[in-house]
């Protein structure tokens, strides 16, 4: 690994889940693209995740924490440091009356079937969302007029330095797509407050949604969902829509010609095609509409040296 920063023997010996060096970052992205991880961590449990965290920041080692790899480009360069992965982990969730209590490696998905199955509304929205309760509390993900704020009762987040906070969704200060919630911080687990609502309807609610998505959005090709955030008043997809722009291509990757706001990778795409191909429509959109398109996608790790 060129460049790479080599793990401190401490954190070799004292976690208990998985370490990976070198791991391809487009394995465990949804895009698929991405450069090699230092370090890919998976910890056994919220012990051994506080753990590693402790480790690299008394070693300043610079740290990243993924969920399902929605939502995210990492840079064909690879990550610096310990890039730590949840899906798959500190997943436990529980089901009492009304409320969910659910670890931040918990997926949307398997979570609004398993509320569907108990009859509580309220995370129809979330059954086709490819994410984690972590990342959803922190990026505040949504669809169809929903989001984690309408759902959110309370967070566990540890704080840079290892403090642990349970915050509700009043001090998180949730607004469009995004949080308060600091950078460097990590959403632990969370309690969902749902409704008792009629099971066949719920069911029936998350089809419709889960179809119309199919319908309207390009699931079934790698990308890292919506690409930009909707301008104020404005919808991202329909400017670019307007300005011919599905199907323009970048190397492997490419405008969809199903949702203007995604972008697909063909198969063969770096992430510098991908971001190229934003600076490219945000130039396009900022000289035809004088509007600034605004990355809704995190985009992290090191450019490939030259």
């Amino acid at each position: 690994m060129n460049n790479a920063v080599s793990m401190p023997d401490e954190l070799r010996n004292v976690v208990r889940g998985k370490i990976i060096e070198g791991a391809p970052m487009s394995r465990y992205t949804t895009i698929k693209v991405g450069g090699p991880a230092d370090m890919l961590f998976v910890p056994a449990d919220e012990a051994d995740l506080m753990a590693a965290l402790k480790i690299a920041e008394r070693e300043r080692l610079p740290y990243q924490v993924l969920g399902a790899g929605s939502d995210l480009i990492v840079r064909d360069g690879g990550i610096e440091g310990l890039t730590v992965l949840l899906r798959g982990t500190m997943d436990d969730v529980e089901i009492e009356g009304e409320s969910i209590k659910c670890g931040a490696g918990a997926i949307l998905p398997k979570l609004a079937r398993m509320a569907a199955q108990e009859g509580l509304t309220g995370l129809e929205w979330a059954a086709s969302i490819p994410g984690t309760v972590g990342g959803a509390v922190v990026g505040n993900a949504g669809a169809f007029g929903s989001d984690m704020a309408g759902v959110l009762a309370e967070a566990r987040i540890r704080l840079p330095g290892g403090k642990v906070e349970t915050r509700n969704k009043e001090s998180i200060e949730f607004s469009y797509r995004s949080s308060n919630i600091s950078p460097g911080a990590v959403a632990l687990s969370a309690v969902l407050k749902l409704e008792k609502g009629d099971g066949s309807k719920i069911e029936k609610r998350m089809k419709d949604m889960t179809e119309k998505r199919k319908s309207t959005q390009p699931l079934h090709e790698p990308s890292a969902g919506s690409i930009f955030r909707n301008p104020p008043g404005e919808n991202a997809g329909r400017i670019i829509d307007s300005m011919g722009l599905k199907g323009k291509r970048l190397g492997g990757a490419m405008i969809s010609k199903v949702h203007a706001n995604f972008i697909v990778n063909l198969g063969d795409a770096t992430a510098a095609d991908v971001i190229g191909l934003m600076n490219q429509v945000c130039d396009e959109v900022r000289n035809v509409h004088n509007i600034e398109l605004e990355p809704e996608v995190r985009i992290i790790g090191r450019e490939v040296a030259p």
